[in-house]
């Protein structure tokens, strides 16, 4: 019975292994189809985002590598590293100018996987960075607010959206009080 469990140990070890380099492959063509830059690069950065890894980031990132390329499914770096919810590594993207905003072909944000994945500090950070996302849309019409399942996240998130239409309201109060005057 052991000698099973460790083959199927072993197999299935074989099968993730099978399915990153799958995943590897398909961002290498895809980079290669679009010509973006230093294709290795591109390809490690996006790989070193999926772990976590916010020292190899950094140094990537240093390296000229762009923190806005776009591999399979519409899918950035900081796409990558907010699914895993390395703080760090958002940070260092958003530090290097990796766009907020961009979303991949389900129209998802990196405030919509972080908060689905209910990765607090990312979440944290990335309303810091801008409050706005939190009113953006994926292509169902959904928020990142309607993914999570994290009450702090969930917290956090209508906290930001209060926030905003506050700001919207004293707007809208300046504006009417400059056109009267």
């Amino acid at each position: 019975m052991h000698q099973l469990e460790w083959v199927a140990g072993e197999l299935e070890q074989l099968a993730d292994e099978l399915e990153d380099t799958k995943q590897t492959l398909l961002l290498l063509q895809d980079i290669l189809l679009r010509g973006d830059g230093d294709v290795a690069q591109n390809v490690d950065l996006h790989e070193a985002a999926r772990r976590g890894d916010a020292e190899a980031v950094s140094n990537l990132l240093a390296d000229g590598a762009d923190p806005n390329v776009v591999a399979v499914g519409g899918w950035s770096p900081l796409h990558e590293a907010c699914i895993v919810g390395g703080e760090k590594t958002v940070a260092a993207l958003i530090k290097a100018g990796a766009d907020l905003k961009a979303k991949n072909n389900a129209g998802w944000t990196c405030l919509h996987l972080a908060a689905y994945n209910g990765h607090s500090s990312c979440v944290r950070l990335l309303l810091k960075n801008n409050a706005s996302l939190v009113e953006l849309t994926n292509n169902r019409g959904r928020t990142a607010i309607d993914y999570t399942s994290s009450p702090t996240c969930s917290r956090m998130l209508m906290e930001a959206l209060r926030q905003n239409t506050r700001r919207r309201r004293r707007r809208k109060k300046i504006n009417l009080f400059n056109w009267l005057h």
